[in-house]
């Protein structure tokens, strides 16, 4: 039993060895993104001017178009930017476009770099959003005399703070912080279906998406107008168009004493 127990022992301490000597990730590599639409990509112009005591870098690369924009007195840390969400439907649902980061002049003033990119795609690509932004640190290295950023921050707006939480979620070790800005995702998408099915409830007014008035299908027994309004929101943003029918609806459920009087709907 003692020789039994010495053993275990043994083994225990050579596997916590074994773990220690290991080295450290910088993340959890393997992403596989949701594949881009397959349509002809147009590239825009991603030229823009530097702020003063800046220098500006822009072109083309894998991801897409980029930005990037180094401070003079730079202090070391370098800050990317995830944009929101491009429809890639429509007149100019092929263009790819690249902005600025909405904090640009504070990171500039503070000594910070930051750098964003288009994607190579348009859609709600949050995993390509996240490769293609990553990208940009080894462009940034480039640009700057070959130096690494110290310490690196990802942010992002919309579909963008997606990308931010899906990147701190991917890349635990990767950056020093993040900061995702009204972040879209799977939770925004059912809380817009619920609170629309709310609003039919209690207003009873039905809400019209824009390809209602398509041909139809025959509806599948036990479907409902929320049911179908959530697989609509699940879509994406592009489809967020809606209008409702009527010319008058009001709540009936009784006001308590001292209750703000309700608003009515109008066509």
């Amino acid at each position: 039993m003692r020789a039994r127990g010495f053993a275990f022992a043994f083994a225990a301490s050579l596997t916590a060895s074994a773990l220690s000597s290991r080295p450290v990730a910088v993340g959890r590599p393997g992403i596989t993104p949701v594949p881009c639409p397959q349509q002809e990509w147009q590239l825009g112009d991603p030229k823009f001017d530097a702020l003063p005591g800046a220098k500006a870098f822009f072109g083309q690369y894998d991801g897409g178009i980029y930005r990037i924009e180094i401070p003079d007195t730079w202090n070391g840390e370098f800050v990317l930017y995830a944009h929101g969400f491009v429809s890639n439907a429509g007149t100019n649902g092929s263009a790819l476009r690249v902005g600025n980061s909405p904090i640009r002049e504070h990171l500039i003033k503070e000594g910070f770099a930051w750098a964003a990119s288009s994607y190579h795609c348009n859609g709600y690509v949050p995993g390509q959003g996240l490769l293609d932004t990553m990208a940009l640190t080894d462009l940034f290295t480039k640009f700057n005399s070959g130096r690494a950023p110290q310490r690196g921050f990802l942010t992002g707006t919309s579909m963008g703070g997606h990308v931010t939480l899906l990147g701190m979620h991917e890349f635990p070790t990767t950056f020093a912080g993040g900061l995702a800005m009204c972040p879209a995702g799977p939770e925004l998408f059912d809380f817009f279906a619920a609170t629309g099915a709310a609003a039919e409830v209690i207003t009873g007014v039905q809400l019209k998406l824009s390809w209602e008035s398509r041909p139809r299908t025959p509806r599948k027994a036990g479907s409902s107008r929320a049911s179908r309004f959530k697989s609509a929101a699940v879509q994406g943003p592009s489809h967020w168009k809606a209008s409702h029918s009527g010319s008058r609806a009001t709540s009936a459920a009784p006001q308590s004493p001292g209750a703000r009087p309700r608003r009515t709907a109008r066509s």
